[in-house]
Protein backbone atom coordinates (compact mmCIF):
# COMPACT_ATOMS: atom_id res chain seq x y z
CA UNK A 1 0.00 0.00 0.00
CA UNK A 2 1.43 3.14 -1.09
CA UNK A 3 1.22 6.42 0.62
CA UNK A 4 0.51 8.87 -1.38
CA UNK A 5 1.08 12.98 -0.09
CA UNK A 6 -1.29 15.75 -1.52
CA UNK A 7 1.16 18.89 -2.23
CA UNK A 8 -1.00 21.69 -1.64
CA UNK A 9 -0.23 24.58 -3.84
CA UNK A 10 -0.46 28.06 -2.35
CA UNK A 11 -3.11 30.72 -3.91
CA UNK A 12 -1.44 33.00 -5.82
CA UNK A 13 -3.16 36.56 -5.87
CA UNK A 14 -2.25 39.80 -7.73
CA UNK A 15 -3.55 41.84 -4.57
CA UNK A 16 -1.67 44.70 -4.15
CA UNK A 17 -2.06 43.84 -0.46
CA UNK A 18 -0.34 40.19 -0.72
CA UNK A 19 2.23 41.77 -2.81
CA UNK A 20 3.63 44.27 0.11
CA UNK A 21 3.20 41.69 2.93
CA UNK A 22 5.18 39.24 0.55
CA UNK A 23 8.16 42.37 0.29
CA UNK A 24 7.69 42.64 3.78
CA UNK A 25 8.49 39.25 4.72
CA UNK A 26 11.40 38.74 2.22
CA UNK A 27 13.14 42.34 3.71
CA UNK A 28 12.86 41.18 7.41
CA UNK A 29 16.49 41.00 7.98
CA UNK A 30 16.50 44.62 7.02
CA UNK A 31 14.59 46.12 9.97
CA UNK A 32 17.03 49.15 10.26
CA UNK A 33 17.35 50.02 6.94
CA UNK A 34 14.11 50.03 5.22
CA UNK A 35 12.30 52.31 7.82
CA UNK A 36 15.06 54.76 7.43
CA UNK A 37 14.40 55.00 3.66
CA UNK A 38 10.59 55.63 4.45
CA UNK A 39 11.17 58.15 7.35
CA UNK A 40 13.76 59.51 4.84
CA UNK A 41 11.12 59.55 1.50
CA UNK A 42 7.93 60.62 4.21
CA UNK A 43 9.56 63.59 5.54
CA UNK A 44 10.56 65.04 2.16
CA UNK A 45 7.06 64.65 0.72
CA UNK A 46 5.70 66.09 3.57
CA UNK A 47 8.04 68.78 3.89
CA UNK A 48 6.89 69.35 0.47
CA UNK A 49 3.14 69.05 1.48
CA UNK A 50 3.86 71.62 4.41
CA UNK A 51 6.13 74.26 2.03
CA UNK A 52 3.09 74.51 -0.11
CA UNK A 53 0.11 74.83 2.06
CA UNK A 54 2.08 77.48 3.84
CA UNK A 55 3.07 79.14 0.30
CA UNK A 56 -0.36 79.49 -1.14
CA UNK A 57 -2.55 79.41 1.96
CA UNK A 58 -4.42 76.70 1.07
CA UNK A 59 -5.72 75.62 4.36
CA UNK A 60 -3.94 75.04 7.77
CA UNK A 61 -5.72 71.46 7.97
CA UNK A 62 -3.42 70.20 4.96
CA UNK A 63 -0.52 71.58 6.97
CA UNK A 64 -1.99 69.82 9.69
CA UNK A 65 -2.21 66.72 8.71
CA UNK A 66 1.06 66.25 7.09
CA UNK A 67 2.72 67.29 9.82
CA UNK A 68 0.63 64.51 11.87
CA UNK A 69 0.89 61.86 9.77
CA UNK A 70 5.08 62.38 9.19
CA UNK A 71 5.35 63.09 12.87
CA UNK A 72 3.78 59.93 13.70
CA UNK A 73 5.39 57.28 11.99
CA UNK A 74 8.60 58.50 13.35
CA UNK A 75 7.30 57.99 16.51
CA UNK A 76 6.41 54.54 14.87
CA UNK A 77 10.26 53.93 14.16
CA UNK A 78 11.49 55.71 17.25
CA UNK A 79 9.31 53.49 19.56
CA UNK A 80 9.89 49.98 17.67
CA UNK A 81 6.79 48.84 16.63
CA UNK A 82 6.79 45.95 15.07
CA UNK A 83 8.98 45.93 11.42
CA UNK A 84 5.36 45.21 9.37
CA UNK A 85 3.53 47.95 11.36
CA UNK A 86 6.12 50.44 10.83
CA UNK A 87 6.42 49.39 6.75
CA UNK A 88 2.26 50.05 6.51
CA UNK A 89 2.24 52.91 8.73
CA UNK A 90 4.75 54.66 6.44
CA UNK A 91 3.52 53.79 3.67
CA UNK A 92 -0.18 55.10 4.25
CA UNK A 93 1.33 58.74 5.71
CA UNK A 94 3.53 58.60 2.34
CA UNK A 95 0.12 58.15 0.21
CA UNK A 96 -1.88 60.66 2.02
CA UNK A 97 1.12 63.47 1.70
CA UNK A 98 1.10 62.56 -1.72
CA UNK A 99 -2.45 62.97 -2.29
CA UNK A 100 -2.10 66.22 -0.48
CA UNK A 101 0.41 67.84 -2.70
CA UNK A 102 -1.29 66.70 -5.96
CA UNK A 103 -4.65 68.31 -4.75
CA UNK A 104 -2.32 71.30 -3.71
CA UNK A 105 -0.51 71.59 -7.08
CA UNK A 106 -4.47 71.33 -9.14
CA UNK A 107 -5.36 73.78 -7.07
CA UNK A 108 -2.05 76.27 -7.60
CA UNK A 109 -2.41 75.86 -11.63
Amino acid sequence: MEIKTLKIKHKTSFHLVDFINRKIEADKHNEIGVPILLIMYNTGIASLTAGLSLYINISYIILAISIITAMSALVAVLNLMKFKFIVWFCLISISINIILLIYQIIILQ
